[in-house]
């Protein structure tokens, strides 16, 4: 009896020792499946973070775009109707420039057109000497020291003659502001008359593209942007 206990005690415990090993090592297995997916969850977690970041900046951005996308339409609708006020204004000075006989001057010249020089009251003749290069006047010779863009029309090297030409510019076009700009080219004075006082290029270029668009004159179709700044 004693024999066979010890028999089965010889067998049996190198199959526990070996079953104790096992268990060891699939615990450590486990221990570095449960890290590895620890550190996958946390990498997931990471991206899922990003993706949010990357949906919260395009939301914004398509928001973005539609506030802008209106603004554009706003800005369409507006130039539009700035279009058809301009055309109708150009119409009525052209009629009445054919009814009179009148011609008009280019826009790039200097003088020449057939305008008499006014009468009475206005005493731009006194204002020649005093008015200065590089600067924009408003049709009572006030310094006008905003800067922006304009839109050149006429050019006469008589101030009265531009002073004359700009009131009757202004008389028809009243959606912007007339001033009167003065340089000079090559050495002589030029009186010039400038149509508008915008605050940026774009707007006075997108205006000048829809005045020349309707001008029936060589001066309308030779108008073009200049600076107001000093």
């Amino acid at each position: 009896m004693l024999f066979i206990a010890s028999l089965f005690m010889v067998v049996a415990t190198p199959t526990f020792g070996q079953s104790k090993k096992e268990l060891k090592d699939e615990i450590i297995r486990l221990k570095h499946e449960i890290g590895r997916l620890k550190s996958e969850n946390a990498r997931l977690k990471g991206q899922k973070e990003n993706v949010d970041k990357e949906n919260k900046k395009i939301a914004t951005e398509n928001a973005r775009l539609k506030a802008e996308t209106e603004r554009m339409r706003r800005d369409s609708t507006s130039m539009q109707v700035s279009y058809q006020l301009l055309r109708d204004d150009y119409k009525a000075l052209l009629a009445k420039q054919q009814s009179s006989g009148g011609s008009s001057n280019s826009g790039s010249g200097s003088g020449g057109a057939n305008v008499n020089d006014p009468k009475g009251g206005d005493k731009c003749a006194q204002y020649a000497g005093l008015l200065q290069a590089g600067h924009t006047y408003t049709l009572d010779y006030k310094d006008e020291r905003k800067k922006g863009w304009g839109i050149q029309v006429y050019s006469f090297s008589d101030l009265c003659k531009a002073k004359m030409k700009a009131t009757e510019f202004r008389s028809y076009f009243k959606l912007h502001p007339t001033y009167l700009r003065v340089k000079d080219v090559r050495g002589k004075r030029v009186y010039t008359v400038v149509c508008g006082m915008f605050k940026t290029k774009s707007q006075a270029q997108t205006y000048c593209t829809n005045f020349r668009k309707i001008a029936k004159d060589k001066a309308g179709k030779s108008a073009f942007v200049i600076s107001h700044g000093k």
